[in-house]
């Protein structure tokens, strides 16, 4: 089966968030099945609307792959090499659908999977061209409403909530969570030095909680690992006790470093990879009450039904002092069932 995944985000092995994580791990997982994979999406920031996340591209690339750039106006306006999974081509948005047209020509998948912004037009190009489409939801914002109107053959929902949240009327069976992978390390012991870890502390993200836990907890040190972009604190004067980590490929090692790790998004999450991530990496994670945190948290125990400083700095500081292991446990049992082959769940869906 040959498969076409394309959004307008990064091609594997980048990421700034968790739609290129998820489309990482369905590439390699149909790529290690023996599927033909095409990786296809845009180097122009989903958010700037520039260019970037050229250079940290072309810098990885040069180490470790065979890759070619084609050139307008002097300027690059496409990057092919080869993924893990498969063939993969970045391009700017300017010329994204022209790109696409002539991958869905000389590829000819069986299947296109995209999400978030862009979806319309994947959707648009891969039904001219009679190429059966699925559409993958994976947050409640602008880019979740345009997959979800994108009008796909199916659409599937990362989580209960968002199928919910949209009103949909597909199935049970068209939620499909994203996929995990367990922990390629053993699971580091808990550090001597008290530690809260916060995955992208931005403001969307409850970066305002994260600095004002640190100025209440001066003895605890407060990681902040950059996710989507690097944060605005970081710029500016904080407590002497915040570090800003900068983006790793795998987090493994920044949960290595944390004794709790919180989840205070002001944003309703479509999923949530942290909470899931954190479990894997037998760390407990405090979560807002928001959006599907509570699936993806999976225990009561974990999460918080405000933002208010006074119950986070409480509910972090019991931890520190006395771990609930109890909650910690059931929060790993939660977390182990989505480290788990997703593409037959994907495939299934089609029918």
């Amino acid at each position: 089966m040959r498969i076409l995944i394309a959004c307008t985000r990064l091609t594997p092995p980048f990421f700034l968030g968790g739609v290129e994580i998820n489309n990482r791990l369905v590439a390699d997982e149909a790529s290690a099945s023996g599927h033909e994979v095409f990786l296809f999406g845009s180097f122009t920031h989903p958010r700037w609307g520039d260019d970037r996340e050229l250079g940290r591209v072309l810098g990885h690339l040069d180490e470790s792959h065979d890759f070619g750039l084609t050139y307008q106006d002097g300027h690059i306006v496409a990057v092919a090499y080869h993924a893990h999974a498969g063939r993969a081509l970045m391009v700017t948005m300017s010329n994204f659908g022209q790109n696409l047209t002539s991958v869905i020509d000389s590829f000819r998948p069986d299947l296109v999977l995209t999400s978030c912004a862009g979806a319309m037009r994947v959707i648009d190009i891969a039904r001219k061209m009679a190429v059966p489409t699925l559409a993958w939801v994976q947050d409640s914002g602008e880019d979740g409403a345009e997959t979800h109107n994108a009008g796909a053959d199916r659409t599937i929902y990362a989580s209960e909530y968002l199928r919910q949240y949209f009103r949909s009327s597909a199935p049970a069976r068209h939620v499909v969570h994203p996929s995990f992978e367990a922990p390629d390390r053993p699971v580091a012991a808990l550090p001597t030095v008290p530690t809260v870890l916060m995955v992208n502390p931005i403001k969307e993200k409850g970066s305002t909680l994260f600095l004002q836990l640190a100025e209440m907890l001066p003895e605890v040190r407060f990681l902040g690992l950059t996710g989507w972009r690097r944060p605005e604190w970081a710029n500016q004067p904080h407590a002497g006790n915040v570090i800003c980590l900068p983006r790793m490929e795998s987090p493994a090692s920044a949960y290595a470093e944390a004794s709790v790790v919180i989840v205070p998004s002001v944003v309703a999450e479509g999923f949530g990879r942290v909470p899931v991530e954190a479990a894997l990496h037998q760390r407990r994670a405090f979560c807002h009450r928001s959006g599907a945190l509570p699936e993806s948290s999976g225990e009561d125990r974990n999460l918080l039904d405000c933002l208010d400083p006074v119950m986070w700095e409480k509910s972090v500081r019991d931890e520190l002092n006395h771990p609930n292991l109890a909650a910690l446990r059931s929060a790993m049992t939660h977390a182990n069932q989505f480290v788990r082959p997703i593409l037959p769940e994907l495939i299934g869906v089609m029918g």
